[in-house]
């Protein structure tokens, strides 16, 4: 089982870190060669949303995405949007592709705010199905 998990504040998907189940991370990254790649998401997917001020997202709250776009996109760019339910892993049951560029970010949105992902502490990791 692999996990790809996100920097402190990355600005791009160009900060990923991976890690093995045992929680040993090496800075991998996507190099010059890999952008313009895509990132994958299949169904079965499972993002893990972790931090503490995860237990202040309602159950209920239908404002909890992801979505990623780019840098001059903003929340209001045409991102291709995730929807999820409050869970510390939450699983997809549509497959989504990202196309990975030097602008890429992924954006959260919870509880009526938006962050970047990594800023707010609420993405975590993706683990691979």
């Amino acid at each position: 089982m692999s996990y790809t998990l996100l920097n402190p504040c990355p600005a791009t998907l160009g900060s990923l870190l991976t890690a093995t189940s045992s929680g040993q991370s090496t800075a991998a990254g996507i190099d010059t060669e890999t952008l313009g790649a895509h990132l994958t998401l299949a169904a079965g997917t499972w993002l893990l949303w972790g931090s503490a001020t995860l237990g202040s997202v309602g159950a209920s709250d239908s404002n909890n995405q992801i979505s990623f776009g780019t840098a001059s996109g903003g929340w209001s760019g045409s991102h291709q949007r995730i929807w999820h339910a409050k869970s510390w892993w939450t699983q997809l049951t549509s497959s989504y592709i990202v196309t990975l560029d030097a602008s890429t970010e992924v954006y959260v949105r919870y509880s009526s705010s938006v962050a970047r992902s990594g800023c707010s502490s609420q993405l975590r990791a993706l683990r691979l199905a």
